[in-house]
């Protein structure tokens, strides 16, 4: 099973915007960042310029998977490249009696 969440803090490679998971290595943490990390039940998306944080909490561990969204524009200069946002997926594994919590905050 897994749940998809899109969100853009407009910042992709910025120190203070970033990944907030427990064990992700700083250099890891931009919202730009492909990867994947096992045995998550939270993490944040955070711009400290905005004093914004986006938060999931899972009752059960899952498999975090992240990776860019880019569109592609035409303009005056040609084809660009365009940072859109950040999706993250959690995914859990399925069993026949699978009951998961969820909260999400937006601070």
């Amino acid at each position: 099973l897994g749940i998809e969440c899109n969100v853009n803090m407009l910042a992709p490679h910025a120190k203070e915007c970033h990944y907030s998971v427990e064990g992700m290595p700083a250099e890891e943490s931009y919202l730009d960042s492909v990867g994947r990390i096992n045995n998550v039940t939270r993490y944040a998306v955070v711009d400290n310029n905005r004093n914004v944080t986006f938060s999931v909490q899972a009752s059960k561990p899952a498999t975090l998977l992240r990776y860019p969204l880019y569109t592609v524009s035409q303009s005056d200069s040609g084809f660009e490249k365009n940072f859109q946002g950040s999706c993250i997926i959690l995914c859990f594994e399925v069993s026949d009696a699978l009951e998961l919590d969820m909260t999400l905050s937006l601070q």
